[in-house]
């Protein structure tokens, strides 16, 4: 079984291979990057690229991501194009998307498209990376996204905890220790550091409910 670095070196190769000189960088973002990858993290990467995929490029790279997400761990994969996002805009585009959750339709030959709000905290962490997997630093690709988008996209999950609470509970609740932590303190944090932060700040009768989760 492949560990997480022949993930993303089989990822990233596969990136390359199918994209050739369309693709500007490949960047970690999410709890790889940050700090906090546990157990049960997902391996995060944001991809570059100078145009659009063609579908039998999406078809490739669907097939590479069906093969090698899974094999350690889930890989999620956003696929950008660089003039969709620079000029800044928001919600940003993305122009392929992968996802564990996304398996069932890609295995059936749909690939999502579109705009998407979460896109922006996606970008905002990659951004604060050092460098990449392929391709200049993060900061030299990708724009600086506003404070005002940024607090807007990680806000998301508050607006939907409804409808989030009876799939995920374990995730909103650390999502929310997070938003909170962000808020607060204005620094782009961890799941695993904002549930630190937060616990020392929490009433004790809540903070039995974050320490759970």
């Amino acid at each position: 079984m492949p560990d997480v670095a022949e993930q993303l070196d089989a990822l990233v190769a596969g990136l390359r291979n199918i994209v050739g000189d369309a693709l500007v960088g490949a960047y970690l973002d999410g709890s790889l990057l940050l700090g906090g990858f546990g157990p049960r993290s997902d391996i995060d990467v944001l991809a570059v690229v100078s145009r659009p995929l063609r579908d039998d490029e999406k078809r490739r790279l669907a097939e590479l991501l069906l093969s090698v997400s899974g094999s350690t761990r889930p890989i999620e994969l956003d696929v950008i194009v660089e003039e969709d996002v620079t000029p800044w805009r928001y919600p940003p585009p993305f122009d392929f998307q992968y996802g564990e959750s996304l398996r069932g339709e890609i295995e059936a030959g749909r690939w999502p498209t579109g705009t998407h709000a979460d896109l922006a905290t996606v970008i905002a962490v990659a951004h604060t990376g050092t460098g990449g997997l392929a391709g200049p630093p993060p900061a030299d690709v990708l724009p600086a996204v506003p404070r005002a988008d940024y607090l807007d996209a990680i806000l998301e999950d508050y607006r939907e905890a409804d409808h989030i609470i009876g799939r995920y509970p374990t995730s909103l609740v650390l999502a929310l220790a997070r938003i909170w932590a962000d808020l607060t303190t204005g620094e782009i944090r961890s799941k695993a550091d904002a549930v630190d932060w937060a616990l020392e700040r929490l009433p004790a009768a809540h903070a039995v409910v974050l320490s759970r989760a």
